[in-house]
């Protein structure tokens, strides 16, 4: 009987050449087939780290940028405001406060945050709760200067959807209202509503009619002072929510937060008004997360208002 011993190193297998690797991938024009795509498709993808092309299809065939632009605008964000930038929502006195009265007017200063909720703004009543703040006896008012507004982000958009909204120097809910409904009966209950994780305020900068139509399902109308919308009856089911989008979020940013100061206890009534400037006494602010953060989120869940502002 012979006995041998195992060999002292592995054997090195055979080189197969670069065409075995080649024939496990699948082509470009079957896996286009094969997903069955409507339109024109073309795709490029590149090697991030050399810039070599990996793979291609249809690569010259123009193609709107769509979301893929936004990576431009966060870089371009980065450039100009720095990574650790985070951006300051103030709330401002124009007089003193004496005996927890404001003997002035009181200003909520946008600063351009994309990411302002509202229980952000809540946050801003609890600061001027704890600084003894119950009434104000001046005029209530906004600043929306820090940007300019603008009443939609592309006009060739359907009016109900969301990702579409105004956009300004102070912003709420990403420029949203949520719409809910709820049948009773033969009819619907409706709000519009700014619901965040600790509120659920309603508002009436935006108003909603349930119209008996075949179609279309929604229409818009551009009130002095309101978002006017209709439904046609037969969408709604039984009942539902969905967000739509806030045409004057300067406005709307102000109601929810005026709500806010009422439902703390704090007198905030009457009219809200522009303000000229920003000048006061900070009496409470509120900070966005970092840019990087902002932007982080804005890249993965491809929020337009974030790009149109940060940009």
């Amino acid at each position: 009987m012979a006995l041998a011993e195992a060999p002292t190193r592995s054997l090195r297998p055979r080189k197969r050449g670069d065409g075995i690797v080649k024939a496990a991938v699948t082509p470009a024009e079957d896996l286009v087939s094969r997903a069955r795509l409507d339109g024109a498709v073309s795709f490029v993808v590149a090697n991030a780290a050399t810039g070599q092309i990996l793979e291609s299809y249809s690569p010259d065939l123009p193609q709107p940028p769509a979301s893929t632009a936004n990576a431009l605008t966060s870089l371009y964000a980065m450039d100009k405001l720095g990574l650790e930038h985070r951006f300051t929502t103030r709330v401002l006195a124009t007089g003193p406060i004496i005996n927890g009265r404001l003997e002035g007017d009181l200003i909520l200063a946008g600063g351009g945050d994309p990411t302002l909720d509202t229980d952000g703004l809540g946050a801003l009543a609890d600061q001027l709760m704890e600084a003894g703040l119950r009434e104000v006896a001046g005029a209530f008012r906004i600043w929306t200067g820090a940007l300019p507004e603008v009443y939609e982000i592309d006009p060739e958009q359907p009016d109900h959807v969301a990702y579409n909204p105004g956009v300004g120097g102070l912003n709420l809910n990403y420029n949203r209202v949520n719409f809910k409904w709820e049948r009773k009966g033969s009819s619907y209950d409706v709000t519009m509503g700014a619901p965040s994780a600790r509120y659920q305020p309603d508002v009436e900068i935006a108003e909603m009619q349930v119209i008996d139509r075949a179609g279309p399902i929604y229409t818009f109308a551009a009130g002095a002072k309101k978002d006017n919308w209709t439904v046609a009856r037969g969408a709604l089911g039984s009942g539902g929510s969905r967000w739509l989008p806030v045409r004057k979020p300067g406005l709307y940013s102000g109601e929810v937060f005026q709500t806010l100061m009422l439902f703390k206890g704090i007198q905030l009534r009457g009219e809200i008004l522009p303000a000229l400037d920003a000048e006061g006494t900070v009496i409470a602010s509120h900070e966005s997360q970092p840019l990087k953060d902002v932007l982080k989120d804005m890249l993965e869940y491809s929020t337009n208002a974030t790009a149109e502002i940060v940009g």
